[in-house]
């Protein structure tokens, strides 16, 4: 993805800015104009993902993991007190194991600073089996 700021805090949007490498989606589909990325099966899935933030002003930012568009989990971190002036780097680092059935998706919606590049934004997905996990999540 674009190695520059791609998502500036009080812009918020859905990520969409993946690039695909490696070896085939195994099935799974990827839609780069609404960062959606749809499961073929039933299954247990883990997401691994790593969000490079290199903020520029003193507030919470954050990147909230969803499944068919409702958040599944958030990911914040808060630089209230750090102080105006320059940028401050830090990774919001991501690991869920979902149960999705045939159909579903995820997408990350950020409200952060952003930042792009392979080495520094990126994202893991693979299913581990189709034995479900009880809590519905």
């Amino acid at each position: 993805n674009s190695a520059t700021e791609v998502i500036s805090h009080g812009s918020a949007g859905v990520w969409t800015a993946w690039d695909l490498e490696g070896p085939a989606l195994g099935g799974m589909t990827w839609n780069s104009s609404n960062g959606r990325l749809t499961v073929p099966v039933d299954g247990v899935y883990l997401v691994a993902a790593k969000f490079y933030l290199w903020i520029d002003n003193t507030t919470n930012h954050g990147v909230m993991v969803r499944k068919n568009g409702t958040t599944f989990q958030e990911y914040q971190t808060d630089f209230a007190a750090i102080g105006a002036g320059g940028r401050t780097d830090h990774t919001i680092t991501i690991s869920e194991i979902l149960k999705l059935d045939a159909n579903d998706y995820i997408d990350f919606y950020c409200n952060a600073d952003v930042y792009g590049g392979t080495n520094h934004t990126n994202m893991q997905m693979v299913m581990l089996g189709q034995q479900g996990i009880k809590n519905g999540n």
